[in-house]
């Protein structure tokens, strides 16, 4: 067993609330607070999720200058273990920087994504990649994908989602 495999599904969803602590102001960067759950919906036996639920904490920090948009975030993971491993709960790092088209209707992004080590004795996995947003109203859909730059990286991950503000 070399370790490959190909697996195409729906994963974990993953439901976020964000808490604004600070506005951007001039080259002061927004700063916010967040909380997320990953929900189990996806076989484990897929290699698309856990089977348990996966839960994070941590700060993002935004600056935008004109048309441009840089984006940081900062996360403590705990996460459930598999059937066949006991997981390390991670830190994690996601940075991207993207440039807002049709009067910032939509934004194409760059993307940097790495964890510190998931799985006992493998090297931690990243990732980069691009992104492309709509937004409208408040409320935004987005695709990425992101190519791995580690082994323990997927080698493609295609993902979708949307946000919904709630006020």
């Amino acid at each position: 067993d070399d370790g490959l495999f190909s697996v195409f599904g729906i994963g974990d969803p993953t439901l976020r609330a964000d808490f604004d602590a600070i506005r951007s102001r001039g080259l002061i960067p927004s700063i916010s607070f967040f909380g997320q759950v990953k929900v189990p919906i996806a076989d484990p036996a897929d290699g698309l999720g856990t089977g348990e639920f996966d839960y994070s904490t941590g700060f993002s920090l935004s600056l935008a200058s004109g048309r441009n948009l840089l984006l940081a975030e900062a996360a403590w993971w705990i996460l459930g273990d598999t059937p066949d491993a006991e997981l390390e709960n991670p830190a994690s790092l996601n940075a991207s920087l993207g440039r807002s088209f049709a009067g910032g209707r939509t934004m194409a992004s760059v993307i940097f994504s790495g964890c510190t080590r998931i799985v006992p004795d493998s090297e931690p996995p990243m990732q980069a990649g691009a992104g492309f947003n709509i937004i409208s109203g408040g409320r935004g859909f987005g695709v990425s994908a992101m190519f791995g730059l580690t082994e323990s990286a997927s080698d493609l991950s295609v993902s979708a989602g949307w946000t919904i503000p709630i006020d």
